[in-house]
């Protein structure tokens, strides 16, 4: 009898599920908190960039600046699979 199996979801209470949902939520929180500091970050160093006179000093600003965006971009990806997750 293969087409009828246990259910795995039968045990699962209404309140694990409201806790797992509040867990996701400060997570998303938290992610969206830091994807905001990096922004600002990055828009700090684009400020000393375009102000800086020297190559050096752009050269370095542009790959922390290119590196902040990577971070950005993927916490904003795992925003987006906690608000898939928590609906």
């Amino acid at each position: 009898m293969g087409l009828f199996k246990r259910n795995p979801l039968k045990n699962v209470k209404r309140e694990d599920v409201v806790d797992a949902i509040i867990e996701l939520e400060k997570k998303k929180d938290e992610l969206s908190d830091d994807v905001f500091i990096r922004e600002k970050q990055v828009s700090d160093k684009m400020q000393r960039g375009k102000h800086s006179k020297s190559l050096s000093e752009k050269k370095m600003l542009a790959n922390e600046i290119l590196m902040l965006q990577r971070q950005v971009k993927s916490s904003q990806k795992r925003v987006g699979f906690i608000d898939k997750k928590v609906y």
